[in-house]
């Protein structure tokens, strides 16, 4: 898909003028935070959360909602995620939210690809708008990346 189909579709799905016009929730990492997005009188409309590997109450080992150094989050990939499926099905259009996903850690990468997988369905499409991000290349801070950058060739 090319930049300007999907930029069409993002202006369809909230029925916005431009890009320009999306309300970001930034951090969006915590139970808290994801229900204040969702709530009524929210104009959230793409909610931005980091991806991490850590422990979420039970879970020793699990994709989580944090922003490193945090290795520990309330929230989980996967419950953030069907949270914003049940959002989206149970609210008029106009309130319906999307997804940008800061991956921080190479472990998380797949299993989350496979929850979307699975979330889309038959269909392949999980109903929202979702960007995915990662960090490969040493920033402004000048940490280095924890994700190191994959080429992928088709051939055919």
């Amino acid at each position: 898909m090319q930049c300007g189909e999907n930029l069409s579709k993002l202006i369809h799905f909230f029925g916005i003028a431009s890009p320009l016009d999306v309300v970001w929730s930034h951090a969006t990492n915590s139970k808290v935070k994801l229900e204040r997005a969702l709530a009524p009188g929210s104009r959230a409309m793409i909610l931005e959360a980091d991806v991490s590997w850590g422990s979420c109450g039970n879970l020793k080992e699990a994709c989580i909602m944090a922003h490193p150094p945090m290795k520990t989050s309330d929230l989980t990939f996967s419950d953030f995620c069907r949270r914003i499926c049940k959002h989206n099905r149970s609210v008029e259009p106009y309130r319906r939210v999307g997804a940008k996903f800061d991956f921080k850690d190479a472990r998380c990468v797949v299993p989350c690809l496979e929850l979307l997988r699975e979330l889309a369905g038959t269909e392949e499409n999980v109903g929202w708008p979702v960007f995915l991000n990662a960090d490969v290349w040493t920033g402004p801070g000048g940490n280095p990346p924890q994700i190191t950058p994959v080429c992928i060739y088709a051939h055919g």
